[in-house]
């Protein structure tokens, strides 16, 4: 004798049908519309079955715990982790304000440096007499 009994019994299904997408928790991979039953008094709220995974190109693997989406490559089961866009590169009008900036700042410090060596006695003759010596 083969068991024939089913989650539900016709008079729970509800006829109308509902055309809904999924997106994963990190919003860069979303399924295609499928067709879905409504059944309510479920234990979940959505039961995925094999037109959503046929639809979807997705191949799953039990054994690596991977769900896959063929066309995009993307783990639904284990996603990359999203990294932040890179900053956007200044206007060339704030690189030169910039670029003057640091030149001001540059020829301050020199300024700073020479000083600091003028203002030690310096001995003229004596560093022309060492070099001659050498």
């Amino acid at each position: 004798m083969v068991a024939t009994g089913v989650a539900l019994k016709n008079d729970q299904i509800s006829h109308s049908e509902l055309y809904e997408y999924i997106t994963s928790l990190d919003c860069t991979w979303t399924s295609k519309t499928v067709k879905a039953l409504i059944a309510p008094g479920l234990c979940v709220l959505v039961i995925l079955g094999l037109p959503f995974l046929i639809q979807n190109t997705i191949v799953t693997d039990h054994a690596a715990h991977s769900c896959i989406d063929k066309t995009t490559n993307y783990n639904l089961l284990d996603p990359l982790p999203v990294s932040p866009p890179a900053p956007p590169k200044p206007r060339l009008c704030e690189q030169l304000k910039e670029t003057k900036a640091n030149k001001k700042l540059a020829l301050a410090e020199l300024l700073m440096v020479c000083n600091d060596h003028f203002k030690e006695d310096f001995n003229i003759a004596g560093a022309i007499q060492d070099y001659i010596e050498i």
